[in-house]
């Protein structure tokens, strides 16, 4: 695998990613598990999530496949889609952001 350092950060980046867009949907969930250890063999450590994937499926699936071995990868994740409908489930105000950063950050477990 091939990666770059991410500048100014230091992180060492590689230069494939994976998404998990489909995880918890077309994907279910013991294929979701195997293709992250797939993706963690072959030296991909850059994985790009969302938390309106499948209402937030997909990163709770991730986390689960990240067990014990969080520090071994690079998260990417999104805000901004509609979760809920309450005034804070959608959109990028910083109660907003605040909010599905920290529902986020608690499916992957992380």
């Amino acid at each position: 695998m091939e990666y770059r350092v991410l500048p100014h950060t230091g992180l060492r980046i590689s230069r494939l990613s994976f998404g998990t867009m489909t995880f918890g949907s077309q994907t279910d969930e013991s294929v979701a598990l195997r293709m992250i250890d797939r993706c963690l063999d072959a030296g991909i450590n850059f994985i790009d999530t969302a938390n309106v994937y499948n209402q937030g499926r997909a990163e709770s699936i991730l986390g689960m496949a990240l067990a014990g071995r969080r520090e071994k990868v690079i998260l990417a994740t999104k805000v901004r889609g509609k979760m809920g409908e309450g005034p804070d489930e959608s959109g990028l105000s910083p109660a907003a952001v605040r909010k599905a950063l920290e529902a986020s950050l608690q499916r992957l477990h992380t």
